[in-house]
């Protein structure tokens, strides 16, 4: 689970390392798949754009919650992960290092269309 100020991994190539949970944008308590979380830059490599501290917003990719997606079939990541989002909902980075469901992709309507992505 997910709960306010956890850690989360992000697995773009936005330069941003660690980033930190604040709060939801459709004010659930708890984040789903696909939700767009606010968020603090934990850590960051030396020659990013984004500084320490930074606030930024981001997608829900991967949770380490069960998630029933057939009748006997379910999926569960080893870590959390966020794809960051710029202030227009498009997607900073260029390419994804992991596996992403495929129906976040339809979920929303946010422009991850030049991300290179492997779907499940």
């Amino acid at each position: 689970m997910i709960y306010l100020n956890s850690i989360l991994d992000v697995i773009d190539n936005s330069g941003i390392l660690k980033f930190k949970y604040i709060n939801v944008l459709n004010k659930c308590i708890k984040p789903r798949y696909g939700d767009i979380i606010i968020g603090i830059v934990y850590k960051v490599l030396n020659n990013s754009v984004y500084k320490k501290s930074d606030k930024c917003k981001g997608i829900l990719v991967q949770q380490k919650l069960f998630l029933n997606l057939k009748k006997y079939y379910s999926i569960k990541f080893n870590k959390n992960a966020v794809i960051i989002l710029n202030n227009n909902l498009i997607s900073v980075g260029t390419k994804s290092n992991n596996y992403i469901l495929k129906y976040i992709k339809y979920k929303l309507n946010i422009d991850i269309k030049k991300l290179k992505i492997n779907f499940i």
